[in-house]
């Protein structure tokens, strides 16, 4: 009537290898979790600074195309370590609305230029446009 009352061997190694299996994608589940963050982080990042460098491209194309006659103009610059690089192309060139009776025009003075801007944020590319006017 002797019997021992501990675990035999093989519930051992049955235990163990349950624990580490868990383990194991526990820490996988951890690891992807984290890249997800990273990535999800430098999406809003980029995301928060672009309307600021789209504010910054407008006032720039605003000064370099004031009162000349400008067709095509270029910038670079640089918001929280993502480097912006715009070109603008005037798409629309006209004067003011003249009253139907009044023989007098106004010289063209006003336009629609079609910025396209290159973002680069470390490895990553990226490329939108978007319009301005100006007068």
């Amino acid at each position: 009537m002797n019997k021992n009352k501990g675990f035999t061997l093989l519930e051992v190694l049955i235990a163990a290898i349950i624990l580490f299996t868990a383990l194991a994608l526990a820490s996988e589940i951890f690891k992807s979790a984290t890249l997800s963050t990273d990535i999800a982080v430098k999406n809003a990042k980029y995301f928060q600074v672009t309307p600021s460098a789209i504010t910054a491209i407008k006032f720039d194309l605003r000064n370099k195309v004031k009162n000349r006659n400008i067709s095509e103009a270029n910038g670079e610059l640089e918001l929280f370590g993502i480097y912006y690089s715009w070109q603008a192309h005037r798409e629309v060139f006209n004067s003011p609305p003249t009253d139907e009776l009044s023989d007098f025009s106004e010289r063209n003075r006003f336009s629609i230029y079609n910025v396209e801007v290159l973002s680069k944020n470390a490895d990553r590319e990226r490329t939108f446009t978007f319009k301005v006017a100006t007068w």
